[in-house]
């Protein structure tokens, strides 16, 4: 009898072992599975975050095209707007791959192919744009296309984003080149735990044109 009662124990602390991991497991899910898996509400609050990110990248590129501003000034932002990067605009380590930094697509209306530059050399050349003048506006951070989240790992997970670009240069006041693009940008977005609670960190990607009209 004693034999078998020390049987049951031992049955009887592994259910509770197995129940205790199932609900790990649930709860693993629930917080680190898909993006779908995710509560909806955070969802919504992560697909949010990363386009607001996007809304301040493009300010800080109507900033750094505004000729109206002094050139410290428009300096300033292309460093704001880096801060936004992965690696912040410099090299990271990618998949264990070196790369040597997020990049730009960019197309033109009289060039059918697409080019790819370091997203630091994209800032550097908008600056220094030879217009009298250049005007840049984005679609609002409210219709900008969010895709659903997808996990890469464990609290880690990306989305796109994708607006319109509209561009305008100018030359003694006159519109001499316009063009709008769709871009697509990736967004990186990494769960933090912190002594207030979750924290959302997200960074860009390459951004990639789709469309110019």
């Amino acid at each position: 009898m004693k034999t078998i009662r020390i049987i049951l124990c031992i049955a009887a602390i592994v259910a509770a072992g197995v129940a205790h991991a199932q609900g790990l497991v649930e709860i693993d899910q629930m917080l680190m599975g898909e993006g779908s898996s995710l509560p909806e509400q955070m969802i919504e609050q992560l697909r949010l975050r990363a386009a607001e990110k996007v809304g301040v990248m493009n300010q800080n590129i109507t900033f750094m095209g505004d000729k109206n501003n002094p050139i410290d000034t428009r300096r300033y932002y292309r460093k704001q707007a880096l801060n936004l990067f992965v690696g912040f605009g410099y090299e990271y380590t990618k998949d264990g791959q070196y790369c040597d930094g997020v990049t730009m697509e960019t197309t033109s209306k009289y060039r059918r192919n697409k080019t790819r530059k370091l997203i630091r050399d994209y800032f550097e050349a908008l600056i220094g744009l030879r217009y009298s003048q250049v005007k840049i506006e984005s679609t609002d951070v409210a219709a900008m296309k969010v895709s659903n989240l997808k996990k890469v790992a464990d609290d880690e997970y990306v989305c796109t984003c994708t607006f319109d670009q509209a561009f305008c240069g100018y030359r003694d006041g006159r519109p001499v080149y316009k063009d709008i693009t769709t871009k697509r940008v990736i967004c990186h977005i990494k769960l933090e735990q912190t002594i207030d609670g979750l924290e959302a960190v997200v960074m860009l990607g390459d951004v990639e044109a789709l469309e110019t009209k």
